[in-house]
């Protein structure tokens, strides 16, 4: 009898959880007989004295060991979920679901929480959820096992942010300092075909991490949303989630200053995609085999660092820039596709250097897009490295477009730099080209005053179809041409009557005492001339 009386002392104490610095966890194991060796020899040993009261004390004195060292111990504070479907009982778990509606037993245990926040461990199993999971307060973590925790849509979505219909499965509208990590979010998509389907959904949410998950089968894998006009969801943390089957992977809209770095989203339609989303990070994700794109931003994507990603074998475009400007996109590597890398419809004043473009119909593809700096990319084996199109000033150098058909390519295009770029095939001889293939090639006659100066074009001269005001001078031909490198030897000069800028020259006339600026150019050369 006393002995049954201190496995039940017992079995309540090791229900209490204290923190250990890092996280929640339990005192002591739940069952007595396996309860923490230390405390339970001492709590048994002493009955076997027959001292119940001294057994208590004992167990009593070890738990207040751990309250003596002035954490907080807050048996709310961590909550265990299982499902008896995976062969869960009560004896493992706080909340046990039934494989039915089991969003009841995770939002109970959610809202038992107090109002600091704690955390949610969902186990093994398969959980069916009729009803979004809509976090209630802030600083709560819902932790599960990988993909050995699975929540599987069985309910659809609308076009609301918060509710039992909400956009997410999982829901957070509002909160700050979430963490949601290691589930699996089956959308289920072949009964419930719902566009608003997410399985992860941020609105106006700002602080939160969302880690490890596997989302598959929704129409968004994880969609992070404000609102253009007054409601943002900033400063999360996108990591290390595998999102594929989705028709968008990753979505970013209306955000700001949030990270999404590690992530693979493959076999979805999109990749990832911000669209009204500024100030951004995108490093170190893998999005290949999408249907569509890799990385798109479209429209309004402001001044976000697209870095180090991997776009390969997707149908259009690896990374596309639309109605975007400022952005800086270096070091991805973006092979296989239709174009590498785009830019179009205005996207202006982006930096697209240090990227790799292999095997893609063009490399880098600007199309009525202004003002760009294209440099130290690597655009080899395309049916164009670098295409222009419809788009005026921008700069292009320092790239490496061998064995294309042609290495960089102009149409419709205006007021362009095109200097120090290798544009050769094979070893760079007569015999390694066609009729059809060029080093550099200014298309038809609407290309005008572009600067085409000491590139590498070895095997074959630049051909310039038409067009006014193109400077094509020191390309190197053949083998017996040399470079010249020296930037003293050579100043252009412009006047603002026709259109030039600063950018486009060295000295700028104003249509007055042109002579000036000329002269200034003249006394500027060295000695040995220029």
């Amino acid at each position: 009898m006393q002995e049954d009386c201190i496995k039940e002392m017992i079995f309540f104490m090791a229900k209490m959880k204290y923190w250990n610095g890092s996280s929640w966890e339990i005192l002591d194991a739940k069952d007595a007989d396996t309860l923490d060796g230390k405390h339970a020899e001492t709590a048994l040993t002493t009955t076997e004295k027959n001292d119940l009261a001294g057994a208590i004390n004992e167990v009593k004195s070890s738990v207040d060991v751990h309250k003596a060292d002035g954490a907080q111990h807050a048996k709310t504070a961590r909550f265990v979920i299982g499902t008896s479907t995976a062969g869960w009982t009560l004896e493992n778990c706080d909340y046990l679901c039934d494989g039915v509606n089991d969003q009841v037993e995770i939002i109970q245990a959610l809202e038992a929480l107090p109002e600091t926040g704690g955390e949610i461990v969902i186990l093994d199993g398969t959980y069916n959820i009729r009803a979004s999971i809509n976090i209630p307060k802030d600083n709560v973590s819902i932790r599960g096992n990988g993909n050995d925790t699975i929540l599987k849509r069985m309910y659809k979505s609308t076009n609301t942010d918060s509710g039992s219909t909400a956009r997410g499965l999982i829901t957070l509208n509002g909160k700050s300092g979430c963490k949601i990590q290691g589930l699996q979010i089956d959308g289920n998509e072949t009964e419930y075909t719902a566009s608003y389907n997410c399985g992860i959904y941020l609105y106006s949410s700002n602080n939160n991490t969302v880690t490890g998950n596997t989302c598959n089968n929704n129409s968004y894998g994880i969609r992070i949303n404000g609102n253009e006009l007054d409601s943002y969801s900033n400063d999360n943390t996108i990591t290390d989630n595998t999102c594929y089957n989705n028709d968008y992977g990753i979505y970013l809209y209306s955000s700001s200053n949030n990270t999404v770095t590690g992530n693979t989203c493959n076999n979805n339609n999109y990749g990832i995609l911000l669209s009204f989303s500024n100030d951004n990070t995108v490093t170190g994700n893998t999005c290949n085999n999408n249907n569509i794109r890799g990385i798109r931003l479209s429209p309004f994507s402001n001044d976000n660092t697209i870095t180090g990603n991997t776009c390969n074998n997707n149908n259009f475009d690896g990374i596309d820039l639309s109605s975007s400007r400022g952005n800086t996109v270096t070091g991805n590597t973006c092979n296989n596709n239709k174009y590498g890398i785009c830019l179009s419809l205005s996207s202006n004043d982006n930096t697209i250097t240090g990227n790799t473009c292999y095997n893609n119909s063009t490399g880098i593809y600007l199309l009525s897009s202004n003002n760009n700096t294209v440099t130290g990319n690597t655009c080899n084996n395309n049916s164009t490295g670098i295409d222009l199109s419809s788009s005026r000033g921008n700069t292009v150098t320092d790239n490496t477009c061998n064995n294309n058909n042609t290495g960089i390519y102009l149409v419709s295009s205006s007021r362009n730099t095109v200097t120090s770029n290798t544009c050769i095939r094979g070893t760079g001889q007569t015999s390694d080209y066609d009729l059809t293939q060029y080093t550099i090639l200014l298309k038809d006659s609407d290309n005008n005053y572009n600067l085409i100066s000491s590139n590498n074009c070895m095997g074959r001269a630049v051909v310039i179809e038409g067009g006014t005001g193109n400077t094509v001078f020191n390309n190197k031909r053949d083998a017996s041409d040399d470079i010249q490198n020296a930037k003293t030897a050579r100043f252009v000069i412009g006047t603002s009557t026709a259109g030039w800028t600063a950018k486009d020259c060295d000295y700028l006339c104003d249509g007055v005492n042109d002579q000036v600026e000329i002269i200034q150019a003249l006394e500027a050369l060295p000695e040995t001339g220029g």
